[in-house]
């Protein structure tokens, strides 16, 4: 006899096992059938819970340095009506804003900027942002702003206000 059918006497499996179309003489995995709904708990579940926590946890502590420069007030206020014309735009964010990289213009309806310099941070404070003005007349005013913050992250908006004396 040779030796594939010996195999196969010896072990009662078939013939054809043993050359890679199922288990074989030495595979010691229990057989179930496939409908059985069985599978194998190799640990892959806890393992993938335990990262997947893990990476939760560690973006949960690092979420405020993704954090980006929103304003939160305006003064002269977002759409208002001021009597006196402003010497200045004064904003400020939620983080700390970069003047270096950040702007503000302020233009009248043909256009016309009125910015009388760069923009500088508060000295106590680097998350208000302002900008001196040339003198304006009564009419609507559009602030236009770009703001970088201290991580780099950029915001960007704009607004109008009116001069009614």
């Amino acid at each position: 006899m040779n030796r594939l059918r010996l195999r196969s006497v010896i072990t009662g499996s078939p013939r054809h096992l043993g050359k890679g179309r199922g288990p074989g003489p030495r595979d010691n995995r229990s057989r179930r059938p496939p409908d059985s709904g069985f599978r194998r708990n190799d640990g892959r579940g806890v393992f993938f819970l335990k990262h997947a926590l893990m990476v939760a946890l560690l973006a949960s502590l690092s979420s405020p340095a993704f954090a980006h420069a929103l304003l939160q007030k305006a003064v002269p206020a977002v759409g208002s009506t001021v009597h006196a014309p402003p010497a200045s735009v004064t904003l400020r964010f939620s983080e700390g804003v970069e003047p270096t990289f950040s702007t503000i213009a302020v233009s009248d309806a043909a256009g016309t900027h009125f910015e009388a310099a760069a923009p500088q941070n508060a000295p106590d404070n680097q998350k208000v942002l302002s900008v001196a003005l040339k003198p304006l007349a009564a009419g609507t005013y559009t602030v236009e702003w770009h703001a970088t913050s201290v991580d780099t992250h950029k915001t960007e908006g704009k607004f109008t206000f009116t001069v009614a004396p």
